[in-house]
């Protein structure tokens, strides 16, 4: 008898979920936010100002008061925690889609993200409101590697962290410089 026998392990480990909540302020509406969002263009100046070369706008369309967006952002392996490099070597690159929607003045949307290689996922949700347009992100982040799996996405909660408000931060920078688009 094997000690996997012996314990009555089944071979399999179940992955507990790491749940984040993180909310960003705007010092602009919700509305304009929308039309910032609306805009192509602030997706790729985005990206560029947030990855560099190592982002790509893979999809970006607008259907009324639904945007959907789906890109690639990558970390190089260079800038990663060794727990992570320890695992997967080489760049991350990690696929994101989500799906906006504009109604009642609110922004609402869900996210995936996942991680190319390794069996990780984000999933999430955001809402954005007010006058002075403040959003909430919600969701979990999920890392099915045993013994190391929850290490990492405490990891990954704080980057996540990091990423939304640099995104805001960007987000800020971009509606002052392009004040006429909407």
């Amino acid at each position: 008898m094997n000690f996997a026998d012996f314990v009555g392990w089944s071979g399999t480990v179940t992955a507990m979920a790491t749940r984040f909540e993180h909310s960003v302020d705007y010092p602009f509406s919700t509305a304009r936010l929308w039309e910032l969002f609306s805009v192509e263009n602030y997706w790729i100046d985005l990206l560029k100002e947030i990855n560099g070369d190592y982002g790509v706008l893979e999809e970006f369309t607008r259907a009324g008061d639904t945007v959907t967006v789906a890109m690639t952002q990558s970390i190089p392996e260079a800038k990663l925690p060794s727990i992570i490099t320890t695992v997967r070597r080489g760049d991350l690159k990690i696929p994101r889609r989500f799906t906006l929607k504009y109604a009642g003045g609110n922004i609402s949307g869900d996210t995936k993200a996942s991680v190319s290689g390794v069996s990780a996922g984000i999933t999430g949700s955001q809402i954005s409101s007010g006058d002075k347009a403040s959003t909430l992100y919600r969701g979990e982040i999920k890392v099915s590697i045993p013994f190391v799996g929850g290490k990492i996405e405490r990891i990954v909660k704080n980057e996540l962290v990091d990423l939304f408000n640099s995104e805001r931060d960007e987000t800020i920078s971009w509606e002052s410089r392009n004040r006429s688009q909407g």
